[in-house]
């Protein structure tokens, strides 16, 4: 079986309700229930950091009619969405100014052109005091669930952008899921949701679902789209994924509130897949081409088991030994396979006593080698 969560990013007091009707009523047309990540009190310009009105979700009272009748229904969850959605100034843009030929389109005017200044991308929290962001978590909740009268469950950051601290206040406030972009920290009680594939790349969610088919064990995995961001030819483009989806039996939505029931295996993979893609990153800037696990989760720990051995050791030999693929591969060779070849062919002209010394000198010769390696690499 084939879980998928749909989430809708930055529904807020600037959204359209007529457009936002018509995009909740496309997948209602096919029973998929998506989470909605809500903004509480959303910023005039979420790229600019030092200025800006802001404009409360009370402010657009047919908005927030339009989101409880849906969740009424049972067909949304809402989530929060940060607080204000505003960079801030530890994560700014690169150009604050608009210009005619620079410049992005936001929900209901032009926004700076997105440039984010850090590879860390925008953020609402990172880099702020924990006072702070505890502050924005805390205000924006009790906003959020005194106009919709419900506790809410799951956080999703603006830019899928965290830190620990972050996710510890969360934990404390009661929230229990966290829909994000990747998965990278452990936080026991708080489930953080990764493996996100976003609208403008259906046709490779489509290739993923493909291989999810050839699965002999049930998958989760997640697909995220901006409803204000969608045209004509974008919503064409969901419907008809949603046709296709529908009508796979294999194939069900789900809402974060639902895991614990439908796949609370996913909560006993979610720390392996963490330390898996951890270890992945760390690795990756020794490796010629970077490597990527699939978008899903997959209920098979011996999967995640056996990828983190192979990683960790991939990383212990080209990190912390400083070998590369070729000088280990000679290593051996000369090391092991070389006394090897001489116990199988040569064994009558040398004898076993000097094959034990070839052997042991060869074993020697290895160890010396990756001690100079590991030092030299140390050094360096």
């Amino acid at each position: 079986m084939i879980y998928i969560l749909l989430r809708n990013d930055d529904p807020c007091a600037r959204s359209d309700p007529r457009k936002e009707r018509r995009v909740l009523e496309l997948f209602e047309r096919y029973h998929a229930p998506q989470v909605l990540a809500v903004i509480p009190n959303n910023v005039e310009d979420p790229h600019v950091w030092h200025k800006g009105d802001f404009l409360p979700l009370q402010e657009n009272p047919a908005m927030i009619d339009l989101l409880k009748e849906y969740a009424k229904k049972g067909l949304v969850e809402i989530a929060q969405h940060g607080y204000t959605h505003q960079t801030n100034q530890f994560r700014p843009s690169i150009q604050d100014e608009i210009t005619a030929d620079k410049f992005y389109q936001g929900i209901d005017r032009k926004w700076a052109a997105y440039q984010p200044a850090h590879e860390n991308e925008y953020s609402e929290f990172n880099g702020l005091p924990v006072e702070e962001q505890r502050d924005k978590v805390v205000k924006g909740q009790a906003y959020l669930e005194k106009i919709f009268g419900v506790k809410l469950k799951s956080f999703i950051f603006p830019w899928n952008t965290y830190n620990q601290d972050v996710l510890k206040i969360l934990k404390r406030q009661g929230f229990q899921f966290v829909p994000c972009e990747d998965d990278l920290y452990i936080l026991p009680g708080l489930d953080l949701i990764g493996s996100c594939h976003w609208d403008w790349k259906i046709d490779q969610f489509r290739e993923q679902i493909k291989e999810m088919e050839q699965k002999n064990k049930s998958v989760l995995t997640q697909f995220g789209y901006h409803s204000w961001a969608m045209t004509e030819e974008t919503m064409a483009q969901i419907e008809g994924l949603l046709q296709e989806l529908s009508g796979k039996p294999d194939i069900k939505f789900i809402l974060p509130r639902q895991i614990p029931e439908v796949v609370p295996w996913v909560r006993r993979i979610i720390p392996l897949r963490c330390r898996m893609l951890r270890l992945e990153k760390e690795l990756n800037p020794f490796m010629q081409q970077e490597i990527y696990s699939p978008k899903y989760y997959v209920n098979d720990a011996a999967y995640y088991l056996k990828r983190i051995v192979k990683l960790s050791l991939s990383l212990f030999v080209l990190k912390y030994l400083g070998l590369k693929r070729l000088e280990l591969f000679l290593v051996f060779m000369s090391g092991l396979f070389i006394p090897l070849l001489l116990l199988r062919y040569h064994l009558d002209l040398i004898g076993w006593v000097d094959l034990m010394m070839i052997s042991i000198v060869g074993l020697l010769g290895v160890g010396y080698f990756v001690v100079i390696r590991r030092t030299n690499f140390k050094r360096a």
